[in-house]
């Protein structure tokens, strides 16, 4: 399975939350946790290929989306 294809997904929906909320990934931090360099990765802005469970499940909670909705 190419997973990637969820990398990819998971990216895509990420950023669309993100541009749509307005707020700066030092809010994001503040409010989740999760430090600005995995912050990073997630919305892409550095390349990667992997997110950790935990940082992906507290941006869903964050932005108060189903984690299985972030895969489509």
């Amino acid at each position: 399975m190419d997973t990637n294809i969820y990398y990819n997904a998971i990216y895509k929906n990420f950023r669309k939350l993100y541009v749509e909320k307005g707020i700066s990934f030092k809010e994001i931090s503040a409010q989740t946790g999760i430090v600005i360099w995995d912050l990073l990765v997630v919305f892409n802005v550095m390349p990667a290929t992997d997110i950790s469970l935990d940082c992906f499940f507290k941006l869903c909670e964050f932005f108060d989306v189903s984690p299985l909705d972030m895969l489509k």
